[in-house]
């Protein structure tokens, strides 16, 4: 009877070890790999705790107990949580050699006109877009779309406040061989206020404009229409237009001509996949902002030749032609002095000074100094029966003058003239 037992015993213990074997068999995980494994095998927890996977001791991922994800981090903020102190804290290649494959796409269009599908913080730069692999094609550092939105839709929108300066949008560009714009708009631009770098200290060879009236004469301004139809793509302006033609321009003032390029359009902006839909453009642009420095210049010119005109009018009219040479007409029998403008005004030879002095003065000067500076320059008697007096081109210097009516020591009256070349 003991001897029974004892077998017994010895086959239960047999028995429960198998079993434990087989249940420990069935839950363990090979480092070298598993196969026979079904749908309702996992790695993971069945309760309410994290799991964690750790190299070296120390905690590299944590898989919170409602599904976020944390490498570098046991608290998961998102679903994929990503803390780390390198230089790169999370990298994602793709390295597939088909057309238009994606590395990294962000999405959040649960709402219409909410969401972020990609939001980028940095010290220095938020979000940087980089296309620099060299071969054939377009490329682009970042590409902006929106679409189909009932208000206000904006493919790149940008923002910025504070510091010493702030710049919401920064364009630059270079080295391209055709040609080169920090910007390129393909539509209406629209610009609160628009400046444009002019700083002296940007400058070399500062030399005053002349002749502007010769190159305002040599335009052709022009009216006509953009062909909306043949170049759609370039959302050319309808209506009639009023303007210059680039090529006629670039015969008068070349540095306002520049090339600029249209690039091919595709279906989808898919120059790989899409059908095309357009040719590459390349025309003449205007810098019309040039021009602007001209038109001053021809304006001033203009007015100086009109200021002489109205000087010699004047002469003409005031001037007693009997023995056919011009004199200033002024009523000498009047016992009130007078000084009046030198005609012409600007001169370029010579100029007459009107004056009228009382017949019971003592003595009486016209007296010329520089107007910059009050240097006279020279000093003119005149006698009582005088009125005027002619004033030789060749005694002084191109520049503005002063000239003045002294009368017994007392000064009557100053005015001023300009000698051109």
């Amino acid at each position: 009877m003991k001897k029974l037992n004892i077998q017994t015993g010895f086959i239960t213990c047999m028995l429960i070890t198998a079993s434990m074997i087989q249940v420990a068999s069935a839950q363990s995980w090979n480092l070298t790999g598993n196969a026979g494994t079904t749908g309702s095998n996992f790695i993971g927890t069945t309760d309410n705790v994290s799991l964690k996977f750790k190299t070296k001791n120390i905690n590299r991922m944590t898989i919170s107990s409602v599904g976020s994800v944390g490498i570098g981090t046991t608290t998961p903020g998102a679903k994929l949580d990503v803390t780390g102190n390198s230089y790169l804290t999370g990298h994602f290649t793709n390295t597939a050699t088909g057309v238009d494959n994606v590395g990294v796409v962000g999405g959040c269009n649960n709402t219409p006109g909410y969401g972020w599908g990609v939001w980028g913080s940095g010290g220095s730069t938020g979000v940087r877009g980089e296309s620099r692999l060299a071969g054939l094609g377009n490329r682009v550092g970042v590409n902006g779309v929106a679409l189909d939105g009932s208000g206000y839709n904006r493919g790149v929108s940008g923002f910025a406040s504070g510091g010493s300066v702030a710049y919401g949008v920064f364009g630059y560009a270079q080295s391209a061989t055709t040609s080169t714009y920090a910007g390129y708009f393909e539509g209406n631009v629209y610009a609160v206020a628009y400046y444009q770098s002019s700083d002296r200290k940007l400058k070399n060879d500062i030399q005053p404009l002349s002749g502007a009236l010769s190159i305002i004469q040599k335009l052709k301004p022009s009216v006509y229409t953009f062909k909306t139809n043949e170049y759609q793509q370039m959302q050319l302006p309808a209506g009639l237009q009023y303007g210059l033609i680039a090529d006629e321009v670039q015969q008068v003032i070349p540095g306002a001509v520049k090339k600029a390029v249209h690039p091919a359009m595709y279906e989808n902006d898919d120059e790989h996949n899409g059908k095309k839909l357009s040719e590459e453009v390349e025309f003449n642009a205007v810098n019309y902002i040039e021009m602007i420095p001209i038109l001053i210049s021809g304006i001033k010119e203009q007015q100086a030749m009109i200021e002489k005109l109205t000087a010699k009018v004047a002469v003409l009219e005031g001037s007693d032609m009997s023995n056919g040479s011009a004199k200033v007409a002024v009523n000498a029998a009047a016992n009130t002095p007078l000084l009046g403008q030198n005609i012409p005004n600007p001169f370029e030879n010579n100029t007459i000074i009107p004056f009228r002095i009382p017949q019971n003065c003592n003595s009486a000067s016209i007296i010329i100094s520089e107007a910059g500076t009050g240097k006279i320059v020279k000093t003119i008697p005149v006698s009582c029966n005088e009125t005027q007096i002619a004033i030789d081109a060749g005694t002084l210097s191109i520049g503005s003058y002063s000239y003045s009516l002294f009368i017994n020591g007392e000064l009557v009256d100053s005015k001023q003239m300009i000698l051109v070349k």
